[in-house]
């Protein structure tokens, strides 16, 4: 029996060095220090652990520190998002093998 494979939206915080910031916000980065902060990822999967298994495969790729998830929910037309999360949502919805994240949101920690 094959499950069904839904859209799943995870908040990620996550530590990203200095070398790939510039990659994902190049407008806001100010230094050469790493950047603290998260995202919303986005993947198709059948259950919420092939969703973070996903994630933390696609976050490792890049070089960055998983610090957590949060908020792993499957995405549904009760719940109201953004323009941009819509946008990420149909992005994933036309690539089976997506991880796709969202804007990077940085916070400082002092």
């Amino acid at each position: 029996m094959q499950l069904l494979m839904e859209v799943w939206m995870v908040c990620v915080e996550v530590i990203v060095p200095a070398e790939t910031v510039d990659k994902i916000q190049p407008t806001e980065h100010k230094g050469p220090a790493s950047e603290i902060g998260f995202m919303s990822f986005t993947t198709l999967a059948e259950s919420q652990e092939m969703a973070e298994a996903k994630i933390r495969e696609c976050v490792e790729s890049y070089g960055w520190h998983l610090i957590s998830m949060e908020n792993a929910h499957v995405v549904s037309d009760d719940r109201q998002y953004g323009e941009v999360e819509l946008d990420q949502i149909a992005r994933t919805r036309m690539n089976p093998n997506a991880v796709i994240y969202g804007t990077f949101h940085t916070y400082k920690t002092n």
